[in-house]
C-alpha cells in the first residue's frame, strides 16, 4: 500500500554531474545550465508530489488503523454479500432457464398447433374435393335431367300436335257423318225417283191402253200423240238413267272415300293410342324426374350452404394459420427477440463475470483482512516504520 519515496525519485543523467571544464563552448554551457535548471524545477515538482503522496499515505495509514475493528466483521459481511449474490445469480439463472423452457414449450405448442391446423386443412381439402366431385356428378345429373326435360317438353309439343290431329280426326269423322247423311238423303231421293219412274210407267201404260181402246177417226193425231208421249218418256228415262249412273258413280266414290277415311281414322286412332300410352309413360317419368330434380335442387342448396360455411371456416383457419405463422416468424426472426435473447445472454455472462469478480474480490479482501489482522498485532511497529520512512523521505528531499 505504501510506496517508498526513493522509488518515485527522478534520476539525473550523468551529464548533470560532469565538470564544467569539459565543455568547450559557452553555448554548450548555457544549454547545460538551462537543462540543469529545468531538471531542478522537475525535481522540485517531484518532491512536492512525493510530499503530497507521503501525507496521503499517512492519512491512509491512520484510516486503516481506524478501520481495523470493523474489518473484523468484513468476512462475515462478505460471506453474506457473496451468498446474496450467489442467490441472485441462481435466481437469474433459474429465471432464464424458466424463460427458455417456456419459450421452447411455446414454440413446440405453436408447431403442434400448426401441424394440427395443416392436418385439419388437409382433411378438409380432401372432404371438399370429395364434395366437389359429388357436386360435379350431381351437376352432370342435373344437366341430364334438364336435357330430358327439354326432350319431354318437345314430346309435349308433339302431344299437342297429336291433339291437333285428334281434332282433325274429329273433323273428319264429322265430315264422314255428314257424307253418310248426304248418302242417306241421296238414297232417299233415288227411292223417290224410282217410285216416280214406276208411277210414270204405270201412267203411260194406262194412257196407252186407254188410247188403244178408244177409236177415233183421226188416226194420225193419235199416232203423233203417242210418239210425243214416247219421246217424252224416253227423254225422262234417259235422264233418270243418267241420274242413276251419276248417283252410282258418286256412291262408289263416296264409299271409297269413306273406306279410305275409315282406314285413316283407324290408323290415327291406333297411333293416338300408342302416343297416349307413350305420353302417359313419359308423364310418369317426367313426374319422377321432377321429384328427383326438386330433391337434387334441395340437396344442391344444402351443399352450397355447406360449401359457403366451409369456405368461411377455411378463411378463418387460413387467418389463424397466418396469425400463427406471423407469430412464429416474429418469435424466430424478429430482431427484437433476438436482441432480447442476446441481452439475456449478455446479462448472464455479465453476472458470471461479476460473480467471478466478486469471488476474486472476496479473496483479495480476505487476504487484505488477514494482512490487516497481522498489521493490528504490529501496530506500533507500523507507526515507527512510517515515521522512519518519513524521516528518510525528508532526508531525501534535502539532499
Amino acid at each position: 500500500m505504501t510506496s517508498s519515496p526513493s522509488s518515485n525519485m527522478l534520476l539525473l543523467p550523468p551529464s548533470a554531474f560532469q565538470s564544467t571544464l569539459s565543455f568547450n563552448s559557452t553555448s554548450e554551457k548555457e544549454h547545460q545550465t538551462k537543462t540543469v535548471h529545468e531538471q531542478l524545477e522537475q525535481l522540485q515538482v517531484e518532491m512536492g508530489r512525493l510530499r503530497t503522496n507521503n501525507e496521503a499515505l499517512k492519512i491512509s495509514g491512520r484510516d486503516l488503523l481506524d478501520r481495523a475493528p470493523p474489518l473484523v466483521n468484513l468476512p462475515r459481511h462478505s460471506n453474506i454479500v457473496q451468498e446474496t449474490l450467489e442467490d441472485l445469480i441462481q435466481q437469474q439463472a433459474t429465471e432464464i432457464d424458466r424463460l427458455r423452457n417456456e419459450l421452447e414449450r411455446e414454440k413446440s405448442r405453436c408447431l403442434m398447433a400448426i401441424n394440427e391446423v395443416e392436418q385439419t386443412l388437409r382433411s378438409k381439402e380432401l372432404t371438399w374435393k370429395a364434395q366437389l366431385n359429388e357436386f360435379e356428378i350431381r351437376s352432370a345429373e342435373l344437366q341430364k335431367v334438364r336435357k330430358e326435360k327439354l326432350y319431354y317438353e318437345q314430346l309435349l309439343s308433339s302431344q299437342k300436335s297429336l291433339i291437333s290431329t285428334d281434332n282433325s280426326n274429329n273433323k273428319l269423322s264429322q265430315q264422314l257423318e255428314q257424307r253418310e247423311k248426304e248418302n242417306a238423303a241421296l238414297n232417299e231421293e233415288m227411292r223417290l225417283l224410282t217410285i216416280r219412274l214406276t208411277s210414270m210407267n204405270d201412267v203411260l201404260t194406262l194412257q196407252e191402253e186407254k188410247l188403244e181402246q178408244k177409236t177415233s177417226n183421226n188416226h194420225e193425231k193419235r199416232q203423233s200423240l203417242l210418239n210425243c208421249w214416247r219421246t217424252k218418256v224416253y227423254d225422262l228415262l234417259m235422264q233418270l238413267k243418267s241420274m242413276e249412273l251419276i248417283l252410282k258413280n258418286n256412291s262408289s266414290k263416296f264409299s271409297n272415300d269413306v273406306e279410305q277415311l275409315q282406314g285413316k281414322v283407324n290408323e290415327l286412332l291406333h297411333e293416338n293410342k300408342l302416343l297416349q300410352t307413350q305420353y302417359d309413360e313419359r308423364k310418369i317419368h317426367i313426374q319422377y324426374l321432377e321429384s328427383k330434380l326438386h330433391q337434387s335442387d334441395s340437396n344442391l342448396t344444402i351443399i352450397l350452404d355447406e360449401n359457403t360455411s366451409l369456405k368461411q371456416r377455411l378463411r378463418s383457419y387460413e387467418q389463424t394459420e397466418q396469425v400463427i405463422r406471423e407469430m412464429i416468424i416474429k418469435h424466430t426472426t424478429n430482431p427484437q427477440y433476438d436482441n432480447l435473447f442476446k441481452t439475456i445472454n449478455k446479462t448472464l455472462s455479465i453476472y458470471e463475470q461479476r460473480l467471478n469478480y466478486i469471488n476474486k474480490r472476496f479473496l483479495v479482501l480476505q487476504t487484505l483482512f488477514n494482512r490487516q489482522l497481522l498489521s493490528l498485532s504490529t501496530k506500533q511497529n507500523i507507526t515507527i516504520a512510517i515515521q522512519t520512512e518519513d524521516e528518510q523521505y525528508i532526508d531525501l528531499t534535502f539532499c
